[in-house]
């Protein structure tokens, strides 16, 4: 195997593991070179950039919202299938789009119901919307519909019955007075309550008469303070990027309290190697009081020779 072949290889196997080994979050490394001078891809939000690899693709790109775009040298654009990647159809009124198998699936339709009979319940934008409809109130002539169901000039067993399970009806006087049993939040389903499950990355939803908790793509807090733009995906959710608290300063230790999201700079200890270390001057760089600061390495009363040894005055081998 020649030396480009087994450099797309090594890359691909590098690739298939960084992908598939149960990534999460985009990894973005650029220019860096190294074992035979092979560049590093650089990953773009889903897509790798294949035009540093010897400019032999160009920019590799099916269309695939669930694939991961590569460039191989000598081996052409590969597109690797990634679940993980984040999918929304752009259907404000399908719930749980999501990768599977390299595919892009839409999710489950948002059924609406607000439990009343005569409505025509529908999705728009993501919003529910309930439209009355006198004419589906077909129990006796001249019925209307109202806010809690079908009313009619008087109130009998036949007018004033329950639209669902999830529902009680009663007469008193000519109105009939409907009452959902379900509790607050939750949706009635096929004669049953369905009740969220509290997690905040799925939503409830009635399909097909059965209820079900769907994956969705909402904003949510991983209870890390330090992360910042966390998303739900999968029905979990997933920390954003980690707060930067790098303060360029070698002489402190940088970390972030999940707690807060403050950054904290607890200062190394002094005497810590923090820069250079110059022998030729008898000098180096070490921490001091949390700051970089050079000193002396000759002890008490040396002076620095020539050589870049320290002696006592006057015995040094070679004046500076």
């Amino acid at each position: 195997m020649n030396y480009r072949a087994s450099r797309s290889l090594v890359l691909l196997l590098w690739l298939t593991g960084s992908v598939f080994a149960g990534c999460t979050t985009p990894v973005r490394l650029d220019g860096g070179t190294g074992d035979g001078g092979m560049d590093a891809p650089r990953f773009d939000g889903g897509q790798i950039d294949g035009s540093l690899l010897d400019g032999a693709c160009g920019t590799c790109d099916d269309g695939n919202p669930c694939t991961r775009d590569v460039c191989l040298p000598d081996a052409g654009c590969a597109f690797m299938a990634d679940d993980t990647l984040p999918y929304d159809d752009g259907e404000a009124c399908t719930l749980g789009d999501r990768c599977s198998g390299g595919i892009a699936l839409s999710g489950a339709p948002m059924e609406c119901d607000d439990g009343i009979a005569c409505t025509v319940d529908a999705c728009l934008d993501g919003t529910c919307s309930a439209t009355p409809m006198d004419a589906l109130c077909t129990a006796a002539t001249g019925g209307t519909c109202e806010a809690t169901g079908c009313q009619y000039g008087s109130c009998n067993a036949t007018t004033c019955m329950p639209a669902s399970t999830c529902e009680t009806a009663m007469c008193v006087g000519d109105t009939c007075l409907r009452e959902v049993l379900c509790p607050r939040g939750a949706v009635c389903c096929g004669g049953d309550c369905c009740v969220d499950d509290t997690n905040p990355c799925t939503t409830t939803v009635c399909v097909g008469g059965a209820c079900m908790q769907v994956a969705n793509t909402a904003p949510c807090s991983d209870g890390n303070a330090c992360t910042t733009g966390d998303v739900c995906a999968l029905g979990v959710c997933m920390p954003g990027p980690s707060v930067d608290c790098n303060d360029g300063n070698p002489c402190t230790v940088d970390s972030c309290s999940a707690g807060t999201g403050s950054c904290l700079h607890a200062s190394r200890p002094n005497g810590y190697a923090c820069g250079r270390s110059l022998p030729a001057t008898c000098s180096e760089e070490v921490c001091q009081s949390g700051a970089c600061v050079g000193r002396s390495t000759c002890g008490p009363g040396q002076v620095c020779c020539g050589d870049g040894t320290c002696a006592s005055p006057g015995l040094c081998t070679a004046a500076m």
